[in-house]
Parts: C-alpha cells; structure tokens; sequence
C-alpha cells in the first residue's frame, strides 16, 4: 500500500472516531434527541442529496464553460468526472487539501499533460474567485437592505456582517494571488517559504514543489492577463457557478423543509444560506478530514437558536448524511467505474499498439 493510499485509510479512520465522539457530545447536549430520528427518513435525506447531486452538476457545468475551448476533445461529462474526483479527495483530507492534486490526476487520465491541467484549473478557479466575489457583494447590498439579523447564544448579529467577512476575505485572496502571479520577487519568497515548511530536509520533494508552484503562478497571470481582455467569453461560467453557490450553501435550509415540512420563504432561504455561509468560514479551517465533527458542532452552534429543538437534531442528521456520507460513498463507487473505464481504455491502447507493431 503506497503512502497515498495509507494517508486516505488514516483519514477515513479519523473521520470516523471524530463523528462518533461528535455525535456522543450532541446527544448529550440535547442536540440530538430520540425524538428526533423519527425525522430522518429516506424522503428528506433524498432530497437533499437531490439538490447535491444538482449543485455538483451546475458546478461541472460553470467549469465547462470555463474551460471549454482550451482543451481538445473537452466535454460536459469529463468536467464533471474530474469534479468528482476533486470532491472524493476534498472530503478525506484535511482542509480539502487533496481536491486539486486529484484533479489534475483525472486530467492526466484523460491524457492530458501537466501544464493543460494547470491551465484548466487556474481558469476554473479564476472563474470561482470573480463569481463569489460578485456573489458575496449582491448578497452583502441585499443583507444590508433588508436588514437580516440572527440570533447566536442570545446576541443579536446582522447578517451582513457575516458576508462582509467573506467579502473581504475573497477580495484580499485575490490582490495575494495576483500579487503573486504579477510580482515575480513575492512569488519567489513565498514558494520558497512554504517549501520549507511543508518539507523541510526533504531537498528533491522541496525543489518539486518549486517547480510546479512557480509554473503555476506562471500560468494564473499568462490566464488573468487572457481572460481579462475576453471577459465576457466567460460571463456564463461566472454566472452559472453564483448558482452552483446559491444551491450548495440551501442544503441545511433544504434539510429543514424536509424535516420541519415548513414551507419555503426568501427572507429565510437567505437567513439559512449566511449561516451556511458563516459556518463554512469556521469548519473551512480547521484541519480535520472532511471536516468531520467539527461540522456537527458548528451547525448546533449556529442553528440551535433559528431551529426548533424539536427538529434541531434531525435537520442536522439529514443535512450531514445527504450532503457528505451518501455523496461520499456515490464518489467512491463512480471513481472506481471510471478507473475501470481508463484501465479498459488503456490496455485498447496497448492491443492496438501491439497489432500495429
């Protein structure tokens, strides 16, 4: 078993010590009731798989139209194979860590080189960063408008003050990015950093990395200077992912509706959806694999004084086992049809290759 593979079984064996220890303290915080299971039906968990499975989808999508052009024979179901992919590793590594490296191993599976995968990527991502600026910036003027407030262990909060942190945080990580990409000594100095830091005494892993981050950083300003003066070739993408965004950050609303029965209404779709937003800010950094358990608590955290107790624990069974572990276990079992597939495809290759000398 090579360290990779070892790496995913630890982390799998993480995730599921910290669920199981997670679950323990809800059920004795109350979170989490008896009453509450009569809620978890395979109705409500469907649905919000549904709507996952719908935002994977519209995501793939966005990154099509990113991407479409540049790479020949480039399609819809490629897109979303590849996006599959990155999400497996996203949900077994600590702060989604393994979702681009899987990624370009697709593209290297669909016999892509290196350099074609990086440039799909950064273009994918460039597209990623302006919509969820432009989303967080409507969603902040529409907050601020309306005046949208939460309660949170009994102090009042506006909502838009939670979007303007993300607002804020994807308006800064884009200036380091292009400043990076643009400044040639910051880019050199902050490779050389992190490096070091993540391999130390290892010299020909370090030089590695260097490698392809400098290629990287190379690509991002050669494709920010490119889709810059064809920015409105990618308007689709843009728009299309803020979509991808709106439907991936409903998932616990679409719980509650589930659960509750209640019936749908704006002001609390957008209630919901800043929450959601807030809760990823917290689980986003820190470093457990699939941010397990620490999604379990942040959602009690949050949602414990805007659900009632009644249907608490049971939104958020349902919202954790439709949106992570049954789309978990449908990643697995495609990435392994697809594996097969690339294997079949690989030894017609070799046949071919063999019968014609």
């Amino acid at each position: 078993m090579n360290s990779k593979k070892k790496s995913y079984v630890f982390n799998a064996v993480i995730i599921l010590i910290v669920t199981a220890l997670s679950v323990v303290y809800l059920v004795k915080d109350g979170t989490i009731k008896n009453e509450n299971l009569k809620n978890v039906t395979v109705f409500s968990v469907a649905a919000v798989v549904g709507v996952y499975l719908l935002s994977m989808l519209v995501w793939a999508l966005a990154d099509y139209f990113a991407v479409k052009g540049t790479l020949k024979d480039w399609n819809f179901l490629k897109s979303f194979n590849d996006l599959i992919y990155g999400k497996l590793a996203s949900s077994v590594t600590p702060l989604k860590s393994g979702h681009f490296p899987m990624r370009v191993y697709c593209y290297a599976r669909y016999g892509y080189s290196f350099y074609e995968s990086l440039t799909a990527l950064s273009m994918c991502q460039i597209v990623a960063s302006v919509a969820s600026f432009f989303n967080y910036l409507v969603v902040f003027i529409i907050a601020t408008a309306q005046k949208l407030t939460v309660s949170v262990n009994g102090s009042v909060i506006g909502l838009n003050i939670v979007v303007l942190i993300g607002l804020i945080f994807h308006f800064l990580t884009i200036c380091f990015v292009c400043a990076l990409a643009f400044i040639a000594p910051l880019q050199k100095v902050f490779i050389n950093l992190v490096s070091k830091i993540k391999f130390r005494n290892k010299q020909e892993k370090r030089a590695e990395y260097i490698e392809s981050e400098t290629l990287k950083y190379k690509i991002y300003k050669e494709q920010i200077i490119a889709m810059s003066k064809a920015f409105c070739k990618y308007i689709p993408a843009v728009l299309v992912y803020v979509i991808y965004m709106f439907l991936t950050s409903s998932l616990i609303y679409v719980a509650y509706l589930a659960v509750s029965g209640a019936s749908f209404t704006i002001k609390d779709f957008f209630s919901y959806y800043l929450l959601t937003i807030g809760a990823a800010y917290i689980t986003n950094v820190i470093p457990i694999p699939g941010a397990a358990g620490s999604s379990e608590i942040v959602f009690g955290l949050l949602f414990k004084e805007v659900i009632a107790a009644n249907v608490l624990g049971g939104v958020l069974l349902v919202w954790r086992i439709g949106s992570y572990y049954v789309p978990l276990v449908l990643a697995i079992i495609e990435f392994y049809i697809s594996q097969a597939i690339f294997s079949a495809a690989d030894r017609k290759k070799l046949r071919q290759k063999d019968v014609h000398g």
